[in-house]
């Protein structure tokens, strides 16, 4: 009886916790608005950035030169009936590379991305702040 009661009270606590992330899930559309900007990787500097322009390009620069051109998108999906927000990264001239990010945070100036591997599950935790 008393394992019983553990598990139930263990799969509720699960379930409330993943209820609760769903919620708390802000839309693309305003998450649109705050990637916009330059982005500065964790122990990097302004040479290595991410910049996000408003008409869906981003540019990637390395050492202050730039090295890949993007197309971005932010798409809310559903994996395993959880909304996540997912960014979308499209190398411009090479239609074959497409890196997902989970937007694990999104606020004024941290962004925390979770890398998603093609053939499935995450690895990777990317952290950047935004450079005003």
């Amino acid at each position: 009886m008393k394992n019983s009661i553990t598990f139930n009270l263990i799969v509720f606590m699960f379930l409330f916790s993943i209820s609760c992330k769903a919620q708390i899930q802000p839309d693309a559309t305003s998450l649109n608005q705050k990637i916009l900007g330059s982005w500065i990787p964790e122990g990097s500097n302004f040479d290595n950035r991410l910049v996000f322009n408003n008409d869906g390009s981003a540019e990637k620069f390395s050492d202050g030169q730039l090295y890949i051109n993007y197309t971005w998108s932010i798409n809310k999906e559903l994996v395993n009936g959880v909304p996540f927000n997912t960014l979308i990264l499209d190398e411009v001239g090479n239609s074959e590379t497409t890196n997902r990010y989970e937007i694990n945070t999104l606020k004024d100036n941290l962004l925390i991305l979770v890398f998603q591997r093609p053939s499935g599950g995450i690895s990777g935790l990317n952290k950047y702040f935004k450079q005003e």
